[in-house]
């Protein structure tokens, strides 16, 4: 009876509350594989495999419901074979000085003579007609070519070149797409890693660069869906042409959703049972804040395109997927911008927002004006041909890309809330293609700003005993945090995932010394506590770089206080029995003083010893002549990191609480009155925000 009553109290309290934001509705677009995506004036744009030379064409990721022909494969190597529109596969479609450029593979096994090439297409509009550069050339055995802009405006090519095993490339291009230099190797699968569960192969490269990081998404394993280990893998790298097997993550940022066998999948009907996730494009949000992936994955034998959002926690790229329609947790549609259109008239400024605009103007100077201040097309630029801008404003610093080149990198300017919007010699002299207007803010680094009392360093913001609120008011929201502590002792310190008053609030803390996780939730001035463990078992995989057959090394994102391991044993028989285990301290491996037994979870072995603090854990097979003795994935009890990434996602009334990507709150307000965010310590630790990315949801 008392559950019962507070069930109607609760029904009562949220009546005017709409809850359960739409989740998203996986696959997006049935019926296309292997696939180029391209976001243009605030529309997006696919082609590739089972598309036949067509676009799809959506305005918000999720609804693809216009199809528009764009190109028919017509040259000297294909006239006389099978290789027609049906050949065409994967493609990159990119913009660059008044052209579009489409390129694509066209993967053909006939009767007269094979073709795996890559060719050129471009067109003066996104929707073509796309005509071939050159009937006569091609770039030979080579497959899912994608076109990389650095943003200091050099371009890249990547690409697939099949070797012994499939391998990524790349080679860098002048600003009309023809080759400047020498192709340079990569990386290919490495043996006895995710990477080699059959086929060695590695394809489908795509990069993107975030926070002064590279980051390439890539395919391993085969692709066929009978066998079922098609995963999608990252790599990281300093610079464009410099990623390598060192560079890898040691596991698959998104795998199959299933735990039935897997060459039982062309039988499973269930609409979560999805698998063989591949050919990754990586795009910014309709919002122009989010990253969101766009792929293949199977369901049985049908492929499908998939989207998922993306989050960098702890400066790692993480992917919520696979999802499909009934994938437990919370899983928004993309967000939309807070104005979309094709007018200026009515933008005003405020502390923190994201302008983008596309447009076509044969002025010579040509721009626009916020505020009093002029921001030109440079003159290196052509006119008469669209360009694209993305303006960040963070309370005093300013950034500038247009088409993809940063031309102005933070740099300090005053621009009064409420400033207009006005383009530079009059709006007659411009074609508006789109403009789209977000409040919000990406920092890092030493590029935080408008945090006052907390000091920006260059190792990011450095939290004393105070707290700080940022942003507007709003009703749903996005906020996220990396917060790292060097010698996390006894401090308190975390965000408020909602600020309305000093009665009305929720508080999320990280207590280091009770190593804890409180939501602290008041309402009307009444409190309410909920406390989460931080100790938890995180799934690792040996880091490529420093692992081979008999060593593996599992490698901490940040110094982690680690107190056991969970270790799946084989045919029964133990595993973690015939290891040497060892952690480092600083530069020097330690041994572990190790007490093995069973598990609580069927079919592994525990591991526990005294809580170290490492970056590492090391195995070392202490008998090497037996080969049935190795260990691969484990799962380490992580007590306390020295870094964790905060993330909490409101939508009116509900909130969500994450903590590195993993659920800890769902609270369900009885109000949906609009609220900020905010930091906060103690000053007990040494404490630095590393990143902070916020935005509101409309």
């Amino acid at each position: 009876m008392r559950l019962f009553c507070r069930f109607l109290l609760l029904i009562a309290l949220l009546a005017d509350v709409p809850l359960f934001a739409q989740q998203l509705q996986n696959p997006v677009l049935k019926g296309v594989a292997d696939a180029g995506v391209i976001r243009y004036a605030g529309k997006y744009y696919i082609g590739g495999v089972h598309t036949y030379g067509d676009f799809y064409v959506s305005d918000d990721l999720v609804n693809w419901n216009k199809k528009i022909h764009v190109f028919d494969l017509d040259n000297d190597w294909t006239h006389g074979t099978g290789a027609k529109n049906n050949q065409v596969h994967a493609d990159d479609i990119s913009y660059s000085n008044g052209l579009f450029h489409l390129l694509f593979s066209v993967n053909y096994w006939g009767k007269d003579r094979h073709i795996v090439h890559i060719t050129h297409a471009v067109s003066p509009t996104v929707e073509g007609p796309y005509k071939e550069v050159r009937q006569d050339q091609w770039t030979e055995n080579r497959i899912d070519p994608m076109a990389f802009r650095d943003d200091n405006g050099k371009l890249y090519l990547y690409m697939v070149k099949f070797t012994d095993g499939n391998a990524i490339w790349v080679r860098p291009m002048n600003q009309d797409f023809s080759f400047s230099g020498d192709a340079m190797l990569q990386f290919s699968s490495q043996p006895d890693t995710w990477e080699t569960l059959d086929n060695r192969v590695a394809e489908g490269p795509f990069v993107v660069k975030y926070r002064g990081r590279y980051y390439m998404m890539y395919n391993a394993n085969h692709t066929a869906p009978e066998y079922g280990n098609y995963r999608l893998g990252v790599c990281e790298a300093s610079s464009p042409m410099t990623f390598n097997t060192g560079g890898k993550y040691s596991y698959p940022v998104v795998g199959p959703r299933t735990d039935r066998s897997l060459q039982d999948q062309a039988l499973e009907t269930s609409t979560d049972t999805l698998f063989t996730p591949g050919q990754p494009n990586i795009v910014r949000g309709p919002n122009g804040w989010e990253w969101w992936l766009v792929y293949m994955a199977n369901q049985g034998n049908r492929r499908d395109q998939y989207i998922d959002r993306i989050h960098f926690t702890n400066n790692r790229l993480y992917v919520d997927g696979i999802t499909g329609k009934n994938t437990p947790g919370f899983h928004p549609v993309p967000a939309k911008p807070e104005y979309s259109g094709k007018s200026i008239d009515s933008l005003r400024t405020s502390d923190a927002f994201l302008l983008e605009l596309t447009f076509t103007s044969d002025a010579v100077r040509q721009g626009i004006r916020i505020g009093e201040i002029d921001y030109l097309l440079p003159d290196s630029f052509p006119r008469g041909v669209p360009h694209i801008w993305r303006i960040e404003k963070n309370h005093d610093q300013i950034s500038l890309w247009i088409d993809q080149v940063l031309l102005k990198d933070h740099v300090q300017g005053s621009i009064p809330d409420g400033s207009s919007i006005r383009w530079i010699g009059g709006g007659q002299q411009y074609q508006i293609a789109n403009v789209s207007f977000t409040n919000g803010w990406d920092e890092y680094g030493k590029y935080f700003s408008g945090w006052n009392p907390f000091e920006v360093t260059d190792g990011g913001l450095q939290l004393t005993a105070n707290e700080s609120l940022k942003g507007p008011s709003a009703t749903s929201y996005s906020f996220s945090a990396m917060l790292g502590n060097r010698q996390p002792q006894v401090g308190r310190y975390g965000v408020y995932a909602m600020y309305v008053d000093s009665r009305n609030y929720v508080k999320v803390v990280l207590d280091v010394a009770k190593k804890q996780l409180i939501t602290e939730s008041c309402f009307k001035g009444k409190t309410s506590i909920s406390v989460k463990p931080l100790s938890r078992y995180d799934v690792q995989y040996p880091d490529i770089k420093y692992s081979d057959s008999f060593e593996k090394q599992y490698r901490f994102d940040s110094p982690t206080l680690v107190s056991g391991i969970l270790c799946q044993m084989e045919k029964g028989k133990s595993v973690i029995g015939t290891q040497q285990l060892s952690y480092l301290d600083g530069t020097t491996w330690r041994p572990l003083d190790v007490t093995i037994g069973p598990s609580t979870y069927n079919g592994y072995e525990e591991v526990k010893f005294d809580a170290v603090q490492t970056r590492a854990i090391r195995m070392i097979n202490s008998e090497p002549t037996d080969l049935q003795r190795h260990v691969y994935r484990i799962e380490t009890r992580c007590d306390l990191a020295s870094q964790y990434q905060l993330r909490v996602e409101r939508r009116e009334g509900e909130l969500y609480i994450y903590l590195d990507n993993h659920e800890m709150e769902h609270i369900l307000l009885s109000h949906s009155l609009p609220a900020r965010i905010g930091l906060f310590s103690d000053g007990k630790d040494s404490v630095f925000v590393e990143n902070s990315l916020y935005y509101p949801v409309k």
